[in-house]
């Protein structure tokens, strides 16, 4: 079974290229999915365990200010 990770954001930022890309590419290996921290159903999944791993758009713009260098 595949790991499932849950790329946290805000609202339309989360469709950004960002989340977009890290999704596209995670989903080679993981089940990736955008989540919208101002989605109820979103949060309860997230409290439910329903995802492996989340990250957060703070560590997302991390991981692409570390791939600029």
């Amino acid at each position: 079974m595949r790991c499932k990770v849950g790329l946290l954001g805000e609202g339309d930022w989360i469709i950004g290229a960002h989340h977009y890309h890290l999704e596209r590419y995670l989903s080679d290996v993981v089940d990736a999915r955008k989540l919208d921290w101002n989605n109820q159903s979103n949060i309860q999944d997230i409290r439910e365990g329903k995802y492996d791993v989340v990250i957060g758009e703070a560590y997302i713009m991390d991981i692409f200010r570390d791939m600029d260098r």
